[in-house]
């Protein structure tokens, strides 16, 4: 092969390559993401946490009132990190089949002061119940300071009739285009 017929080649190769990462459907986001069943469950909730693909649910032979707790770390990523002015969404996919049933996000900080500190909560109530999953966001005001603080989700699975049937699917922090 000639000099000129390669660099040609080389010339056309890297106009395909910077198009196809320059492309959208290529474009990759860093969020902080997490499946129901990867969180560390209280000792004394283990009786009643049924976990099984993805999803962290009370079980339904659990007794009323009952409430499952479950701890997720957050880590620091990409979309997870920077001043206040970044709009931040949790989004989480959870159930809660009406009054017998309620999911609380409290996503907490904990800084080297020694303090924690709830600073959002994602509450299943402020939204329409429903037997099937649903997804929400809520809008976050949060500076996201790794340098000083940990940060976390606590996570509550209530059950406070026979009937409720409290469940979480799926949680994600990620930059986002929320207005709060």
């Amino acid at each position: 092969m000639n000099l000129s017929r390669t660099r040609g080649l080389v010339a056309a190769l890297s106009v395909v390559a910077l198009s196809t990462l320059a492309s959208p459907s290529f474009a990759q986001s860093f969020p902080w993401t997490s499946a129901a069943t990867t969180g560390t469950v209280d000792e004394s909730d283990m009786a009643i946490a049924d976990l099984n693909n993805g999803l962290a649910a009370v079980k339904s032979t659990a007794a009323s009132p009952s409430t499952l707790n479950i701890r997720y770390n957050i880590v620091a990523l990409q979309d997870v990190v920077g001043g206040s002015t970044n709009p931040y969404g949790l989004r989480a996919r959870f159930r809660d089949n009406g009054s017998g049933a309620q999911v609380r996000l409290n996503l907490k900080s904990y800084g080297f002061n020694g303090i924690t500190s709830t600073i959002a909560v994602l509450d299943s109530n402020d939204y329409p119940s429903n037997t099937s999953y649903q997804n929400q966001t809520l809008c976050l005001a949060v500076p996201f300071d790794f340098e000083n603080f940990s940060y976390f989700i606590d996570a509550e699975l209530i059950k406070s009739s026979s009937s409720g049937t409290p469940a979480l699917g799926l949680m994600k922090v990620q930059l986002s285009d929320c207005i709060n």
